[in-house]
């Protein structure tokens, strides 16, 4: 996931802050017929009013994966904005439910499951409250009858088991989808899951939603085969499996090679000893050994990395891998951006689709992503008419980045000369290995005593960045209650259960080992502090 988890919904939001067993609600398109023992209706209007809820009319209670912008268009919920965020007695309200039948379109088409995958980002965002995983179904565009505007947005329910408990039941599953033709959300059901999101409005701020707790431990989503069931007026329901692995937060970082290289240094970081990489750069599968992946020659710039489990057991690692030269193939010619004539042919296009950013009169603008300008076009012309120097009537300064080249700066109308062509470069260059500057950040935290009566709790204590080396770290707690309390292992502080009300304290030193260029680094000591109330 690539990692942000929840965006926002071009068709509005379908997420509400409540989870239960559906095993007495029955569906439109189920199979088992309606009896008279079961409550029908034709609208989500029609069952809320039977439970005695109606729709606010002014902000609704939202809660962090819920939209706040008012905006329903799917039927099934455009008339219930957030009503169930209004619910105190989550218990209660489930029972309220049972026997409930929606009387909808009759099932027309049978969709089909193209692909079913897991998606996480917790690694990279441990507290993100919009969802730190995602179960994500790909249906057959292919089978007819079927069309992903129609099936998006008659989409009523989302449900998700895990073989002993099921969480959803009507819509009150987070998951969003865009309506359109492409993209990167196009014709795919993404349920995001969070065991700690949080509610944001003023009256309920700060109030945990747990919908998910049973697929959680510790703040990770359990490994298993998940099924995921869509429910959608007009279609059969469609029913997905999905495994979700044993999640590692190991990392993985490829050093940057130049462009006479054919190989890149692997180094992970808290990687466990039954994993077995399997490494692919730009989705074609390389060679491994010795810590050091062969991947031929590379274009210059960013490629990526993709590390999986040989053994099926462990999530897959990413990270990037740079490939750099100190020559800048490029010029400004006076009218626009040209490779030189000596550089290779597809120079222009390459060097344009590793920009990043070109700061125009002292304003940047991203190349890419949301928000983003295109300054300088696929043809190498310059753009302005998009920035806030777009009615200059004088040369204007131009500075653009472009990951793996230098700098190119040049002013409008004003030609450069063309770059000389790089000298023949020594294959076994002398290296100097430089210092490692750690750069470790402590975070302190506060329990509840209630919450570790039953079970212990952790989190991520330590964070280290710019270590090229091995990571090692050396916890000492303080004092003889902390000794009791607190563990610490590769980054986490373990808060053992039954743990009494009090402060205590851990001291960490951290320390990277020498690697290829880089000299050990020196030890970095911080205190970390954890409360329990």
């Amino acid at each position: 996931m690539k990692k942000n988890l929840l965006k926002p919904l071009l068709i509005g939001a379908m997420s509400f802050a409540m989870a239960f067993s559906i095993s007495a609600v029955s569906f439109a398109d189920d199979t088992t017929p309606a009896d008279s023992t079961k409550t029908n209706v034709t609208s989500w209007v029609d069952l809320y009013t039977g439970m005695g809820l109606q729709a606010p009319t002014g902000d609704g209670l939202y809660d962090a994966v819920t939209s706040a912008t008012g905006i329903y268009t799917n039927p099934h919920y455009q008339h219930i904005p957030a009503v169930v965020n209004k619910v105190v007695d989550e218990t209660a309200q489930t029972a309220a439910l049972d026997g409930v039948v929606l009387s909808g379109k009759e099932a027309a088409v049978t969709p089909l499951v193209k692909d079913a995958y897991w998606e996480s980002s917790a690694n990279k965002n441990p507290g993100k409250k919009y969802g730190t995983d995602e179960l994500i179904v790909v249906p057959d565009d292919t089978v007819s009858g079927y069309t992903w505007n129609d099936y998006l947005m008659n989409i009523y329910a989302v449900t998700v088991s895990d073989g002993s408990s099921t969480v959803g039941a009507l819509p009150w599953v987070d998951f969003y989808g865009e309506k359109a033709t492409s993209g990167p959300h196009y014709n795919k059901v993404e349920i995001a899951l969070n065991n700690n999101s949080f509610i944001v409005d003023s009256a309920r701020k700060g109030q945990a939603v747990h919908r998910f707790d049973s697929f959680y431990t510790d703040g990770v989503l359990n490994p298993g085969n998940y099924s995921v069931t869509v429910y959608a007026e007009g279609y059969a329901p469609l029913t997905a499996s999905v495994k979700v692995p044993t999640y590692t937060a190991a990392t993985v970082a490829i050093e940057g090679m130049a462009t006479t290289a054919t190989s890149a240094k692997a180094v992970f970081e808290g990687l466990p000893e039954d994993y077995s990489p399997i490494f692919s750069v730009d989705g074609t599968e390389v060679p491994y050994a010795n810590g050091m992946i062969s991947v031929g020659k590379l274009s210059i710039g960013s490629h990526s990395v993709v590390v999986k489990d040989g053994k099926g057991k462990y999530n897959d690692l990413t990270a990037s891998l740079i490939v750099s030269t100190d020559t800048l193939p490029v010029y400004y010619n006076g009218a626009a951006v040209a490779a030189a004539s000596w550089a290779d042919k597809g120079t222009l296009a390459n060097y344009i689709s590793n920009i990043t950013t070109v700061n125009v009169g002292g304003v940047d603008y991203r190349a890419t992503g949301r928000g983003s300008v295109q300054v300088i076009n696929t043809d190498g012309s310059v753009d302005l008419s998009k920035t806030a120097s777009a009615a200059a009537t004088e040369p204007v300064a131009i500075a653009v980045t472009a990951t793996g080249y230098p700098q190119l700066s040049f002013t409008t109308g004003t030609a450069m000369a063309e770059p000389a062509a790089p000298a023949v470069q020594d294959q076994n260059p002398k290296v100097t290995a430089k210092d490692q500057i750690l750069k470790v950040t402590a975070k302190n935290k506060t329990f509840k005593a209630k919450a570790l009566k039953k079970k212990k709790a952790s989190y991520t204590a330590i964070t280290v960045k710019a270590a090229k080396g091995k990571v090692t770290y050396k916890a000492t707690a303080v004092g003889k209650k902390a000794k009791k309390a607190l563990t610490f292992k590769n980054g986490k502080i373990i808060v053992k259960k039954k743990t009494k009300k009090g402060t205590y304290k851990m001291k960490v030193t951290v320390k990277a080992a020498a690697a290829t260029g880089y000299n050990a680094s020196a030890p970095v000591t911080k205190t970390i502090i954890v409360k329990v109330r």
